[in-house]
């Protein structure tokens, strides 16, 4: 097994590693094919550490925008009230 192989194996979440490897194993590794591991290694690792990134400076990203509006609101000292709706569905209870 090469080092790029086994560099994008350990990038491979476990839930796809044994699919990959099956794969390795069916298809004899050649040079067309460690150049494509690199690639696909390169690939990887830059999405990880964009992900990395964007969690580390833009967290409020993977919120919906209520929640981006409450944090922001809750950033500076405010508790968003409740919406009409929620009011109106309580009261009919």
């Amino acid at each position: 097994m090469t080092a790029s192989l086994r560099s994008l194996i350990r990038l491979v979440p476990c839930r796809l590693r044994s699919s990959v490897l099956d794969y390795v194993r069916r298809h004899a590794p050649d040079a067309k094919s460690d150049a494509l591991f690199r690639e696909v290694h390169f690939l990887w690792s830059t999405q990880r550490h964009l992900k990395q990134l964007n969690e580390k400076y833009f967290p409020q990203s993977g919120m919906t925008q209520a929640e981006v509006v409450a944090a922001t609101a809750a950033r500076v000292g405010f508790r968003m009230p409740k919406a009409a709706d929620e009011d109106a569905s309580k009261k009919q209870k």
